[in-house]
């Protein structure tokens, strides 16, 4: 018996030995604030979340020398409207849009989309977002954090249209959370 404890025991332990891959999932998350208003000539509004800041966020929890990166997937999409002074509203309604990197025209990731006016109210649009816009957004995360490249995400927000023909003044912050699929190869003793 004390034979196969040890047989058994050997087997496990060169087993243990070599190379073993291993995957990391780990999660970045970034924002753009900007601020909006109804009734007024301007018609649209612009903000960019930084590449630098985007890699910047990733290198905190990565060490890439050590691994490949091999896919980079949103994992959630959110917005919080925060009212300004003068406000009217409880709802407004718009149309959010990214910025293709190839093609320099705007992909619409929400029509007509109708937010709450609430001070920390977190709203996610899941069943809302147009495939065309998130495909965009996916194909420049994963150039930023897979080739590094430096050019940053432009939002734009159009057609805010408050509830009634009333003012809406508010603050929209986009929030985005990427998760980054990363596959390092460690040797095992």
């Amino acid at each position: 018996m004390k034979k196969i404890i040890v047989f058994v025991w050997a087997a496990l332990l060169l087993g243990a030995c070599g190379e073993k891959d291993l995957k990391f999932y780990p999660t970045f998350e970034e924002s753009i604030t900007i601020p909006v208003e109804s009734n007024v000539d301007i018609t649209e509004y612009k903000g960019v979340i930084s590449a630098a800041d985007i890699n910047a966020a990733v290198d905190d929890v990565l060490d890439q020398s050590d691994g490949e990166i091999e896919s980079v997937n949103i994992e959630a999409f959110w917005f919080v409207v925060e009212p300004l002074d003068n406000n009217e509203v409880q709802k407004a309604s718009c149309d959010v849009y990214i910025k293709s990197r190839t093609s320099g025209e705007y992909e619409q990731i929400l029509d007509d989309y109708e937010v709450q006016v609430n001070a920390g109210l977190k709203q996610t649009p899941l069943n809302e977002l147009m495939k065309d816009g998130v495909d965009e957004l996916i194909a420049q995360l994963e150039a930023i954090v897979k080739a590094n490249s430096t050019e940053d995400i432009t939002f734009k927000i159009e057609d805010i249209v408050g509830e009634g023909g009333k003012k809406a003044h508010c603050e929209i912050t986009i929030n985005v959370r990427g998760t980054v699929a990363f596959a390092q190869t460690v040797e095992m003793l």
